[in-house]
Order: C-alpha cells, then structure tokens, then sequence
C-alpha cells in the first residue's frame, strides 16, 4: 500500500510538471535564452531527476546482471531525448512509464485485498474449552494456531469457525457460503462436521477439532488462491521466454532506423512504441486480477491455465439447485 501510494504521488507531481513544462513552452512565448524557455526546461529536468534517473539506474543494474527488459528500452529513450534536449517529450515518457506501472500496481493490490478478505474469514482467536475435574470446565480465549486435534472449542452466535472438527454439543444455523456456496444456512447439530470459516448464523456450537488450524479448508482455500496466482500460466511462460528477446530486437530495430534515416527522432520513437513492454505487464497482472475477482465471488481457481481454458468452455453442469439458481423447482 505504501510503495502504490509513493507511486501515485509521483505520478502526480510528474503530470503537474509536465502541465508546467507545456504551458511555458507553447502557451507563454519565450522572452529570450534564460527566458520562458530556459524555465520549461527546468521543468522537464526535474520531471527526469523524480521519474527517470531512479529506472535508468535500475536498467543499468540489469544489464550489468545479463538482464534485458523492457525498461532498457524506456532508459534509451530518455537517454536520447535528453541529447535532443525535448525536455517535454522526456516528462510524457516518464508520465507514460509512471501510469502503467500505477495501474498494474493498483491491480495487484485489489488482488492482493481480495486474498485478504479471504484470510479475515479465519479467525485469530477462539474460546477453548478447558476441562478442570470432571464436573467443572472453564473456557480461555488461546490464539487459533495453539490449538490441536481433540480439543474442544466453542463457538457463539456472530462469530466464525476457527477450525474444522464435530459438534459434540448445542445446535446452530451455519452459513458455508464462503465455502461451498450454499446460499441457505445449513442447521449443525451433535455428531455433524463443520467446516473452519463457517459463520454461526443463530445458536451455539461445540466443537471438537478434527485437524489443526494450518490444515483447516479455509486455510486450504487460501493457498489454492496464492498458489494460483503465484503459479504462471501457459501463455504467460510463453511471453516471459520472448521477453528476454524483446529488448534486443526492438534496440537493433531502432539502431537500424537510425541508420538508415539519421533520424534520432524516429529511433526514439521505436523505442516509446515498444516501452513499457504492454504484453508482459498486463498477462501477469490480468491473471492477478482474474482469480482474484474469482475468489472475491466465491469461485476458486486453481491455476492460470483454468482462466484461459474458461473461454473454451461451452456447457456448464451444476451439481444442485440453488449454486447459480432461486433455488426454485
């Protein structure tokens, strides 16, 4: 959260400086060599200094490591508008370079918040049973994680399972929904099993642990999701294999360009086209984003390969009434 809202007020001051930068060079006439010009230069140096010098030190890094990315093709470009001295032209790049990384970063932490609304269904605390004699008992709050198999916890009304395990007393109306998508709470009495994320709709359960909390199905739930979105897919390996091609090809391309024309602007702009490399960014980020709006619905994924085999499905078969229906016959 802290590194999306640094970017953001980057971006920000990058677009203020910009704004500046074309009103003291096209809108307000220069009034002489350290005039009006000399201050929208200004400008766009700052905007260079804030946005571009911390990328070029980043690419130079990589190259030193073997590494050609995308943001070689960005820290030329500066690079080379700056030896034009368009200094304009530099605060639009690094404004195009801070909006796509914004965006992506952005998406990710939307992402990310969805996992964590799936670990705010495991609860922390629970209220375990401690049995003193053999007629008197007395309950502690303990963290979720201190309890293990054959303990006896209890569960009120408004509160969630903490793990799975059988009701060996009371009753109460549960809602799986976060599990399994049953809509309608499910009536849980003595000898049933509940599942750990469950909420307890009406009455009051106790329950004796069947597993401990790093082996609960809300626990399991949650790694399939880091998993899936950890886990690339086919496509997405496909364009990490080509990245590393990318940033060569489209530098002799531009080289070339050069060249042939001895047109420094046109080798530039090869170079802005190309930069920041689009298909790498949004695949990672677009399959972030995808099973993470899954899980935000109830719907877990297990892999990338799951969310594009999805457009190649045609029918659909439901186990139950009520999954995706009123519930209605």
């Amino acid at each position: 959260m802290k590194e999306k809202f640094k970017k953001g007020i980057i971006l920000v001051l990058e677009l203020i400086l910009c704004i500046l930068n074309g009103v003291f060079l096209y809108i307000i006439p220069d009034s002489g060599v350290w005039g009006i010009r000399s201050y929208a230069n200004i400008f766009g140096l700052i905007s260079l200094i804030i946005g571009g010098i911390p990328v070029i030190i980043e690419s130079i890094r990589e190259v030193f490591h073997k590494n050609l990315t995308a943001d070689i093709l960005f820290s030329i470009a500066l690079i080379a508008t700056l030896y034009l001295e368009d200094f304009f032209a530099i605060s639009l790049l690094i404004i195009m370079m801070g909006a796509g990384e914004f965006i992506e970063e952005w998406t990710i932490n939307r992402a990310h918040g969805s996992l964590e609304s799936l670990i705010d269904l495991q609860p922390q605390i629970c209220h375990k049973k401690i049995r003193e004699t053999e007629n008197s008992s007395s309950i502690e709050d303990v963290s979720v994680d201190k309890i293990t198999p054959d303990d006896i916890i209890i569960v009120k009304q408004g509160e969630r399972i903490a793990v799975d395990g059988i009701v060996i007393s009371g009753s109460a109306d549960v809602d799986q929904s976060a599990l399994n998508g049953e809509s309608i709470p499910t009536f849980m009495k003595y000898n049933d099993k509940v599942l750990s994320g469950s909420l307890i709709v009406d009455g009051y359960l106790e329950i004796k642990c069947l597993f401990p909390a790093h082996e609960s199905s809300i626990e399991k739930v949650i790694r399939l999701v880091k998993t899936a979105q950890e886990e690339k897919s086919e496509f997405q390996t496909l364009t990490d294999k080509w990245a590393q091609f990318f940033a060569p090809i489209i530098i002799c391309v531009a080289l070339i360009a050069w060249l042939i024309t001895q047109n420094l602007y046109l080798s530039v702009t090869i170079l802005v086209v190309a930069c920041p490399c689009a298909l790498v960014l949004s695949v990672p980020t677009a399959f972030v984003a995808s099973i993470a709006n899954a899980a935000r619905n109830g719907v877990w994924v297990k892999s990338g390969d799951s969310i594009e085999t999805i457009g190649k499905i045609d029918t659909v078969m439901l186990d139950k009434t009520g999954t995706l229906t009123t519930g209605n016959l």
